[in-house]
């Protein structure tokens, strides 16, 4: 069964950043570090992450779906690397704008939960 809008990995993603504090417009791009942090949201609710699936035969766990959807949202400019070393993630403003006119409805029953696990993600990666 192919996954509904509400779940979708991009949407997850932005629905995460959403809740990121608004003067922080970046994040590292550490594929481990990345990958490890969401892998560690997916422990926490499985639900919500049910299409990320991980790879735990390497030496930390990766997730094709993961880096599919961050590839899709800098195609779709809502991320960026702008940074000479590319070592950050931009979070553009339209993350923001997506959310509240396309995403907010929708998830209004999992806000609480988007919140937190944001806050979780920013302890993940040292923001």
């Amino acid at each position: 069964m192919p996954p509904t809008i509400l779940f979708r990995p991009e949407n997850i993603i932005i629905a995460l950043l959403n809740y990121f504090p608004h003067e922080k417009t970046d994040f590292p791009a550490n594929r481990q570090k990345l990958h490890s942090a969401f892998y560690e949201l997916k422990k926490i609710n499985k639900d919500i992450f049910e299409e990320f699936t991980f790879n735990t035969n390497r030496m930390f766990p990766t997730s094709e779906e993961l880096d599919q959807a961050l590839s899709n949202l800098e195609f779709c400019k809502y991320l960026g690397k702008f940074n000479p070393a590319l070592n950050h993630y931009t979070i553009k403003e339209e993350v923001k704008s997506y959310f509240d006119e396309k995403l907010s409805n929708e998830f209004s029953q999992h806000l609480e939960e988007f919140e937190k696990l944001s806050r979780r993600l920013q302890e993940l990666l040292g923001i």
